[in-house]
């Protein structure tokens, strides 16, 4: 099959589900675009300030997410057999942070879990009352100290090498550049080599859309003849109304790319953000692995036992989710890794967890 950009841009693949309208706070949910957009627009202002989160542009943008919005910040939630989940830090001023987690614990008619914290929500959750479990690690790479040196990344070394002799080059284009059915075909095929091939998994992780997305940058790798062969897609991280780097949310590469694909546009992306003076390339969510955090002294040892269960089960990473490999990518680059956690209020979590498995799509949904 061939990947090629022409020369004419036809109609772009659409975006076919705007995000949710705000919920709890903000009573009912509208219909209305205009209402829609304005509601984004203020959750990206929002998160320019105060989402320095890996997830937190996610958050912004996500189709079918919920909102509470209170103190000048909003939590992103979803919702699935009559639990909430909420998503990710609050977006608020750090000094506002409790006070909005009490006004959405106490909107909710079960309180909530809380998925994919960082450290001070954590805290914050404990001092509640709540379980604290590590649910894996986010990658970090510090850009100005970070370089390809050395005997532990010769692999991104040779794989750039490899690509580039044989013609292969990466390329950054905005979404107009792009004929948005290359990358949703290599998308289609790449997913169709998972073990969950007929839907994008989300809530975590947003799913692919092909559509402008502010702030959001595309990495394409194309062959000698002009083919495309594979691409990375990076949301901005914010602070204080600027962007202060990027997060790694997209890699899609065709099955019949070279296997050095994506090691050699991850490259090319580290070198480009740090020629640019960036401070982070944050490289996402590992699931379950590397859980060894005892910060919290309320944890919960069922969950805990679970998911060390999972991580290590084959069957779970052969037909479910591969975490091990998706972990095992990640530690190559040699980054920092900082935990992230998961909050429950209750020390019995099959119904909740199964829940928020299914709010993922990871077992069962709908299809994509």
């Amino acid at each position: 099959m061939i990947y090629k950009v022409e020369n004419e841009s036809p109609n772009p693949v659409e975006q076919t589900t705007a995000p949710a309208g705000p919920a709890h706070a903000v009573a009912g949910h509208s219909e209305n675009s205009d209402s829609e957009n304005s509601d984004l627009q203020m959750r990206l202002d929002l998160a320019r300030q105060f989402g320095n989160t890996t997830i937190a542009y996610s958050t912004v943008c996500q189709p079918g997410l919920k909102y509470h919005y209170s103190h000048d910040g909003f939590q992103a939630y979803g919702t699935k057999w009559g639990y909430d989940y909420g998503l990710g830090d609050s977006v608020v001023a750090p000094s506002d942070t409790g006070k909005l987690l009490d006004e959405f614990i106490g909107s909710c008619k079960k309180k909530p879990c809380f998925v994919h914290i960082t450290k001070p929500t954590a805290e914050a959750l404990a001092e509640r009352g709540y379980y604290i479990n590590q649910f894996g690690v986010d990658t970090w790479l510090e850009l100005d100290s970070y370089d390809f040196k050395g005997k532990t990344k010769e692999h991104f070394r040779y794989a750039a090498n490899w690509l580039n002799r044989r013609g292969y080059r990466v390329e950054e284009h905005s979404f107009s550049d792009i004929d948005q059915r290359l990358p949703a075909e290599i998308s289609r095929r790449w997913r169709a080599t998972r073990p969950i091939k007929d839907r994008e998994v989300g809530f975590m992780n947003r799913p692919l859309v092909f559509q402008h997305e502010p702030d959001v940058r595309h990495f394409y790798l194309f062959d000698s003849d002009d083919n495309l062969q594979a691409f990375v897609y990076l949301d901005p991280v914010y602070e204080n109304g600027q962007i202060i780097g990027y997060s790694t949310v997209f890699k899609r590469r065709d099955p019949d790319a070279p296997a050095y694909a994506e090691q050699g546009i991850m490259k090319h992306c580290v070198e480009k953000l740090k020629q640019e003076g960036c401070q982070t390339l944050r490289l996402g969510l590992s699931p379950l692995a590397n859980m060894t955090d005892r910060t919290f002294k309320k944890r919960n040892g069922l969950i805990h036992f679970g998911w060390s269960y999972g991580f290590k089960a084959w069957w779970v990473n052969r037909y479910f989710y591969n975490l091990q490999g998706h972990a095992a990518f990640k530690r190559r680059f040699r980054g920092t890794e900082h935990p992230v956690y998961f909050a429950t209020p209750v020390l019995i979590n099959d119904v909740r967890i199964a829940g928020m498995l299914r709010l993922m799509g990871v077992l069962g949904g709908q299809k994509s």
